[in-house]
């Protein structure tokens, strides 16, 4: 979005080799920084071997500047793909970066967010996506085998049983979500953290619809529990995005 208020910088480190191309997405909400942090670490830190990494720190500028979710007059980037060229600010933000990861044929996307609360503390009255802290979902096989690896590896280097990620099925098969069983994505699905009974949010139109507009891309969204430090979820951010790009070979 060049030349407007929404400007944001896109960063590609390039190899050169074939490999897979993957995009690490963060400050699409602005009061979750780990996933802005993280981004912004990961071009200090970070360089893919084969393929190419693209990342995208602060997708919502304006958010992150204000340290806000989003504001009404710039829509809420992770509901609004795939975008439409004369939409609201993020409605054309989404539309931008769903051309990105098509002129770069991406094979990845890694979404960066952050929840209030860990989902292992749910209960029949708390849910919904303020209870989605430690979890990880995609909507395709390929996505769903990659997220299961990194839950693993994750929860490997956990201290603690709380803090342990939750793989979850995607879309859900039940509206309690009381287990997380990998599913496949077919169709328009319901919002993170609802039954999908009259959802009124979300669905295909958050990162997790990207793979029904980008041809042969899988989308991971992640979500940290705000309950640990700024630099522990942040970190956790960027060593999730290091060991997806070691398990593809990149």
């Amino acid at each position: 979005m060049t030349g407007t208020p929404q400007q944001t910088p896109l960063y590609v480190f390039g190899t050169g080799r074939l490999g897979p191309i993957v995009m690490a997405l963060g400050g699409v909400h602005g009061n979750e920084p780990g996933g802005w942090l993280a981004a912004e670490r990961l071009l200090e830190d970070l360089r893919p071997q084969t393929g190419a990494l693209l990342v995208i720190p602060r997708a919502n500028r304006q958010a992150t500047n204000l340290f806000a979710r989003t504001t009404d007059e710039l829509g809420d980037l992770n509901r609004l793909y795939p975008g439409r060229g004369d939409g609201l600010p993020m409605e054309r933000m989404a539309l931008e970066i769903v051309e990105t990861l098509r002129a770069f044929h991406a094979d990845l996307v890694i979404d960066m967010h952050e929840s209030w609360s860990f989902y292992r503390d749910r209960t029949d009255t708390n849910t919904g996506t303020a209870w989605l802290g430690q979890t990880m979902s995609s909507p395709t096989e390929s996505g769903i085998n990659l997220a299961r690896h990194l839950v693993e590896a994750q929860n490997a280097r956990m201290q603690r049983p709380v803090e342990e990620f939750t793989l979850r099925e995607w879309p859900p098969r039940s509206a309690n979500f009381a287990t997380a069983v990998p599913g496949t994505f077919s169709g328009p699905t319901p919002e993170p953290g609802t039954s999908g009974q009259g959802a009124v949010f979300g669905g295909s139109r958050s990162s997790l619809g990207l793979p029904t507009h980008v041809p042969g891309l899988a989308a991971i969204l992640v979500e940290m529990g705000q309950q640990q430090t700024l630099e522990r979820r942040t970190q956790m951010h960027v060593d999730i995005v290091t060991e997806a790009l070691a398990h593809l070979g990149a």
